[in-house]
């Protein structure tokens, strides 16, 4: 079983970073194409690294959180911008939902505010929160609530295929997301074997839906 999740999450990463290259080479002028690459990167970097804290904790340390944060508020950014933006979103905004990820990223990696410690317990990476990890979750939280908010309301507004498009993508992220929501945020049975690989491999779920639709754009 164990043998089996590993090989497919690391199936579903290699996926995902070719995918990203995809998107970035094919129209980078397109912003929902470089962002789909940017969320694809994230992706792949979240469920590869969640993969080797299987053996390498000390190698990986903070990176699953740093990639999964960045996955996040890519999510976001494509909810904005797909099928089209229905409010002024320009440079500034993008800086403005992108810092929260950089300052969080600077705490994971160069303090022990978020996470404490790092540990191993047979063969599985674990994390000890730091003072403000609770705050670091809920911020997750509202990425990907924020992201499926921002598509239910678009729902409301558009017409034809693309409100068509635009629901696949809903319930795509919203049945492939769970698992990842339940057990990397709010941690939920976490005696659960391996659950931290449940979250990488359900995303090839809603990035192939997603990739699909972009890709007839």
């Amino acid at each position: 079983m164990k043998t089996l999740l590993l090989a497919l999450t690391y199936l579903v990463g290699i996926g995902e970073l070719i995918l990203a290259i995809y998107f970035w080479a094919t129209n980078s002028k397109s912003e929902i194409r470089r962002v789909m690459a940017i969320l694809a990167f994230a992706t792949a970097g979240w469920g590869i690294t969640n993969a080797m804290t299987n053996s390498e904790y000390s190698l990986v340390g903070v990176l699953p959180f740093v990639f999964g944060a960045l996955l996040l508020t890519a999510m976001v950014h494509f909810a904005i911008v797909f099928p089209y933006r229905k409010f002024t979103f320009d440079r500034l905004h993008v800086l403005g939902l992108y810092l929260p990820w950089a300052f969080f990223s600077y705490l994971l990696l160069w303090t022990r505010v978020v996470v404490a410690d790092m540990y191993l317990v047979n063969n599985a990476g674990y994390t000890t929160g730091g003072s403000i990890f609770p705050a670091f979750n809920f911020y997750l939280a509202l990425l990907y609530f924020l992201g499926l908010g921002l598509i239910i309301w678009k729902l409301t507004k558009l017409e034809g295929v693309a409100k068509k498009n635009t629901m696949i993508i809903f319930f795509s992220l919203l049945i492939a997301g769970l698992p990842g929501v339940f057990f990397a945020i709010f941690h939920f049975m976490e005696n659960v074997p391996y659950n931290y690989l449940y979250g990488p491999i359900s995303s090839i779920v809603w990035l192939g839906a997603t990739t699909y639709i972009v890709r007839k754009k």
